[in-house]
């Protein structure tokens, strides 16, 4: 969610900066990568997460912590 937000400001401000009279491209380019990076950074969390787990293992800790 926190990505998400700072991804809509990171688009607006290179619209911004864009639609200003005298536009500063470097500043947009640097915005607009920020923006890209922000949305990528969940799904890669996801991924990196998915990939260190075996598809079962979230049951087995319940069940290892239901038992004692």
């Amino acid at each position: 969610m926190v990505a998400g937000i700072g991804a809509v400001i990171s688009l607006t401000m290179v619209l911004a900066e864009l639609t200003n009279g005298d536009p500063d491209y470097g500043i947009a380019i640097r915005l607009g990568v920020l923006a890209l990076l922000l949305v990528a950074a969940p799904f890669a969390l996801y991924l990196l997460l998915r990939v260190g787990r075996a598809p079962g293992d979230g049951s087995l800790r319940i069940r290892a912590a239901v038992r004692g």
